[in-house]
């Protein structure tokens, strides 16, 4: 059709019998059509009156609609089309404001959300400057979600607090927090109806800033508590009904978390201590052993130290040695682990180096060690950001032992001693002389008598003390020698006997030699000993 046309919706037309034409243009259809005006120059009404119209008026106006026929569809499918058009309308403005309304709750759900951990596992800290942490927790939302939903990989910047903080150990304000690196976040799947998500990640994370790394990992050393902030942009598709997915761009995430440090690994609760002894070898000066030390880490957090650490080692304000670790795997709770020392007497440290072997001997509770890092400590990049400048204090506790165990002495015309010592190392020494004062109960009690090496005609200069082993001494004095003078005194001792035990306390110089050939003297005193006195002659009942 040639011509425009104009049409117009819901009114009813009565159709001429030529636009329904079939070949018989007596036939009329009523059916409701939608209204047509056709406008060539001059207007046609499809309405008007043909009641006046002559024969071949009607023909003519006939053949001139016929050409202006046009095949028009029915208006039930008209309706549809434009339902269909108002529901896609409708789902795109549900999406917008599901979107829009989604970023808001997502987001404050994310900020809300509250962080714990069970474990981080650093992995291995050696000379690259990545990290691969598995971290395992759970996220507590405020509420749970309405949706299924996937949160999809992004990548966060790590900040470290490692400015001031206040006196209850609060981290004030954003300026505190120092750039560290940036790591990468795998997808989190997020459960309709759960309120609690499960943590199970492997990031990978890069450090941009060591000297910050360095200050924040000796504040984890030092710290009960370490302060950081995430922030990361990250993307959300989540899914209406459960079928119908939405994407939504450009979250944001500004979360300070709180982890746990090491709090100087706990020594005030669990000191750390030397189970054993497993090398000895002692030169004039000079004294290298390996012992096994049980450090106690409070924190979740472990970390693998692969690379050969090296530090020195001070005792009561005096430097005295260095110690060396390697592939250390420190875990959360107790470790065990060998540590090398070689440590050296000289005439600045003399009396510090003495008070440390006689701790060991004496198997004092503790005894104070400060550990210096620095950069030279490790060859490992990230670690000796860490260890530059690192002073750690460590109450070391010696194992449970005793170098004098038990006295046995028989009192007739003189005294003869039976002196059970034990070797706590692992190489033979020599014991030199001592001098060895046997007091009643501790060692504030009344002197009972005294063994003195030098006086004893039947003791063995320099009898050597098998590694790991109990040995006994015997020696022989007269009453003068052993200051034997209190007979009342003795009186008691044999009562305690008879009353089922006694121990005594000892205190006095002890000479001693680690083989090959490191000498040094100690002041060795002891509580709790057990002893035994016969006295067949002067005693009417024996023992």
């Amino acid at each position: 059709i040639q011509q425009h046309t104009f049409v117009q919706f819901g009114s009813p037309l009565q159709m001429h019998p030529a636009l329904l034409w079939d070949g018989s243009p007596s036939k009329t259809s009523h059916a409701p059509l939608w209204d047509v005006t056709a406008f060539d120059g001059q207007s046609s009404s499809c309405s008007s009156g043909m009641e006046g119209s002559t024969e071949e008026e009607r023909d003519k106006e006939s053949r001139h609609d016929q050409q202006l026929l046009v095949e028009l569809k029915p208006g039930r499918s008209s309706c549809g089309c434009l339902t269909a058009l108002l529901l896609i309308s409708a789902g795109s403005l549900i999406l917008l404001a599901s979107q829009s309304i989604g970023r808001f709750v997502a987001n404050r759900a994310m900020q809300q959300a509250e962080l714990s951990f069970t474990s981080i596992d650093v992995g291995s800290v050696d000379t690259s400057h990545a990290l691969k942490p598995r971290i395992r927790g759970s996220i507590k939302l405020v509420s749970a979600s309405p949706c299924n939903a996937v949160v999809h990989p992004m990548q966060a910047t790590l900040r470290a607090g490692v400015g001031r903080s206040d006196d209850i150990g609060l981290q004030q304000g954003d300026e505190g927090f120092a750039y560290v690196g940036r790591a990468l976040v795998p997808a989190l799947k997020v459960d309709a109806s759960r309120s609690t998500l499960p943590l199970n990640l492997q990031v990978r994370f890069e450090v941009d800033d060591a000297e910050t790394l360095g200050l924040a990992g000796k504040q984890f050393v030092t710290a009960r508590q370490t302060f950081w902030m995430v922030e990361a942009s990250f993307s959300v598709t989540a899914w209406l009904f459960g079928v119908v997915p939405f994407y939504m761009h450009g979250m944001v995430l500004k979360k300070r978390m709180t982890l746990e440090g090491m709090a100087g690994f706990s020594q005030a609760v669990n000191p750390v201590s030397l189970e054993d002894m497993t090398y000895a070898h002692g030169k004039p000066g000079r004294l290298d052993m390996t012992a096994r030390v049980r450090l106690h880490n409070p924190s979740y957090i472990a970390a693998r130290i692969p690379s050969a650490l090296r530090l020195h080692v001070a005792q009561r304000g005096q430097p005295f040695g260095e110690a060396f670790m390697h592939n250390l795997h420190f875990q959360s709770g107790s470790n065990l682990f060998p540590v090398n020392f070689t440590l050296f007497d000289t005439v600045a440290n003399d009396e510090a180096f003495r008070a440390f072997v006689l701790g060991y001997i004496k198997a004092e509770d503790v005894q104070p060690l400060v550990v210096h890092g620095s950069a030279l400590s490790t060859s490992g990049h990230l670690l000796s950001a860490i260890m530059d400048g690192l002073n750690q204090t460590f109450n070391l506790r010696p194992p449970r032992t005793k170098l004098v165990q038990r006295i046995e002495v028989d009192v007739g015309l003189q005294i003869r001693t039976r002196t059970t010592v034990f070797n706590p190392l692992p190489q033979k020494i020599t014991l030199g002389d001592m001098n060895l004062v046997v007091k009643e109960n501790n060692l504030t009690g009344n002197e009972v008598f005294r063994i003195d090496t030098t006086k004893s005609a039947s003791y063995s200069h320099g009898s050597d003390l098998l590694p790991n082993q109990s040995s006994t001494l015997e020696m022989s004095f007269s009453l003068f020698d052993a200051n034997l003078k209190d007979a009342p005194l003795v009186t008691r001792l044999i009562k305690a006997v008879r009353m089922g035990s006694l121990v005594v306390s000892v205190v006095g110089p002890v000479d001693v030699t680690i083989k090959p050939g490191f000498k040094a003297t100690v002041e060795y005193s002891s509580e709790n000993v057990t002893a035994e006195l016969h006295c067949p002659i002067f005693c009417a009942q024996g023992n």
